[in-house]
């Protein structure tokens, strides 16, 4: 099977959290994900982690 057309797209999955780090410091958690589908068939190929390029690259 080969894949002919896909498409990248983020996805927000909750509301913004804030959480402390080991510092004890609050810092805002953004809960993004990136949805790769296959666009000839509809499918969900992934979904990672993240909403910037570096998350696509690793995909």
């Amino acid at each position: 099977m080969s894949l002919r057309l896909f498409d990248i797209d983020k996805h927000r999955f909750r509301e913004v959290r804030h959480a402390w780090d080991r510092t004890r410091k609050v810092v805002r958690i953004e809960p993004w994900s990136i949805v790769v589908t296959d666009l000839d068939n509809g499918k969900n190929l992934d979904t990672v982690d993240g909403r910037r390029g570096t998350a696509v690259k690793r995909w």
